[in-house]
Order: structure tokens, then C-alpha cells, then sequence
């Protein structure tokens, strides 16, 4: 298939389609980029499920580094948006009777993103950088609640004043409720996290039930 072929076949396929600017430009490239792969003779209505897997498995782009020709493998996105392109211009062709067949059997898996876990130094840094004003103290007994006490976001933002003793020994009552039954546990708070949390509570108002409050005294979150 010659170059204008592929070119009439691509404005074809986006006119059909109402993909945003920035869209059509990438699978523009995409779908050219993929017919140059092609062994000659073969077109991008004859191509076989096995030339697919292969370009977007295989496939390598050529780094901003051009003069020294040194490969790199494509970003995980980038073999995503092939892959969708691909499945959208032969799910287009089919649907437009140029092919009888569909050749996309991909199935591109993208790799979970990698967790950071925040350390101690971290967390003590965001927790200085907190204000010391009423807020900034409540955010910080926030931050030292989740990182001292391995609450949930959730747990947190539903603690009432009743929930929390600093008194014996840095201990925290946690009450919480799971499967519909009212439950508690006692958690030692480690001691670098004991003045945020004391500090809050020195400053904190005490109206309203809820621990941690907002400017009109309560919370946002509903307790469950």
C-alpha cells in the first residue's frame, strides 16, 4: 500500500470518528508509523493478527538523542495508545466492510504503579511544615494520626473526641465500627508523633463531636 493510500485510508477512518486534535495528530503518526513496519506487499488491510502482537510487543521508538541513533524502549502509555488506535481503526474497518475479519487480538497490560513508602524523615518533614495555627496544628495531628496510628483516611476524618486518650504511656482508644457492631482497639502512638496530636488538642475547640473539625466545627465525612 503506497503512502497516499495509507494517507486516504487514515482521513477516512478520523472523519468517520469525532476524535479530539490531538487524537487524530497521534494515531495520524501511529497508523503511518505501523505501515512502514509492514513487510512489502503487505497493506493495512491485509495484515495478520500475528504482525499486530508483534509491532506493538516489540516495539521501539528512537530517542530524543537522534544523532547518536540509541533505542529505548516505549513508555508503557505509549504502547497503550497503539494498541487503542489499532483496535479502533480495525473495529472501524470491519464496521465499514473493508475487512471481513478483525485482526487486533491484543491484550496490553500495564504494569501497576510503583508504591513509594514515605519514611519517617518524610513524614516528620510535612509535618513541620504545618503552621502553628489552629489548622496547621489539626493538619498536623492529621498527618501524625495516619502515620502513628496506621489509620485509614476514612477512620481518621470520623474520630470523634471521645475516640482519643493520649493518657497513660502515649496510648490512643480507637473506636471504630466493622460489620455493623460497635468495636475498639488500643494503639501505642510511637513518641515523635505524640506533640502534634497533644499540641492539636491543646488548641483545638471543643464543640462538636467531631475530633478533627473544619471552620464550622464539624466534618465533611459522614461517621458509618
Amino acid at each position: 500500500m503506497s503512502g497516499d493510500d495509507v494517507g486516504s485510508l487514515v482521513d477516512r477512518f478520523l472523519k468517520g470518528n469525532n476524535y479530539q486534535p490531538a487524537t487524530k495528530r497521534a494515531y495520524t503518526a501511529d497508523l503511518h508509523h505501523f505501515a512502514q513496519t509492514l513487510p512489502q506487499g503487505t497493506g493495512l488491510l491485509n495484515v495478520s493478527s500475528e504482525l499486530i502482537s508483534k509491532y506493538i510487543h516489540q516495539y521501539r521508538s528512537l530517542s530524543r538523542c537522534k544523532r547518536q541513533q540509541v533505542h529505548q524502549p516505549a513508555a508503557e502509555s505509549t504502547k497503550a495508545r497503539k494498541t487503542a488506535c489499532l483496535r479502533r481503526f480495525y473495529r472501524w474497518c470491519l464496521k465499514t466492510r473493508l475487512i471481513s475479519t478483525n485482526p487486533v487480538k491484543l491484550k496490553v497490560n500495564l504494569p501497576p504503579h510503583a508504591t513509594r513508602i514515605t519514611s519517617e524523615e518524610d513524614i516528620v518533614a510535612m509535618i513541620g511544615k504545618c503552621d502553628d495555627k489552629e489548622y496547621g496544628r489539626r493538619d498536623a495531628a492529621i498527618i501524625a494520626s495516619i502515620a502513628g496510628l496506621g489509620l485509614k483516611v476514612g477512620q481518621v476524618a470520623t474520630l470523634n473526641n471521645e475516640d482519643i486518650s493520649l493518657k497513660p504511656e502515649r496510648s490512643v482508644t480507637v473506636n471504630y465500627q466493622k460489620e455493623g457492631m460497635q468495636r475498639s482497639r488500643i494503639v501505642l502512638l510511637p513518641e515523635i508523633y505524640e506533640r502534634p496530636l497533644a499540641n492539636y488538642l491543646g488548641s483545638k475547640s471543643n464543640d462538636g463531636i467531631a475530633f478533627f473539625q473544619n471552620k464550622h466545627k464539624n466534618r465533611r465525612a459522614e461517621r458509618r
